[in-house]
């Protein structure tokens, strides 16, 4: 059901935004990992979730400054 809502996700939003804001499910999937199952990360890790979360945080930024 989650790779159906997706694509209706993809149907009727705008696929830059919708995609930008998939990529934080790495992110979460992360944190749980971390949270419920005490893994731990690498710095280099925690680097590649911050560019994650600054890049779709500038797109989405991006998107509503030019509109």
């Amino acid at each position: 059901t989650a790779q159906v809502n997706m694509t209706k996700a993809l149907q009727s939003e705008n696929i830059a935004t919708v995609s930008s804001i998939r990529y934080l499910g790495i992110i979460y999937a992360l944190l749980i990992s971390v949270l419920y199952f005490g893994e731990t990360y690498t710095w280099l890790t925690v680097a590649g979730m911050a560019l994650v979360v600054i890049g779709v945080v500038l797109n989405i930024r991006y998107r509503f400054k030019h509109k």
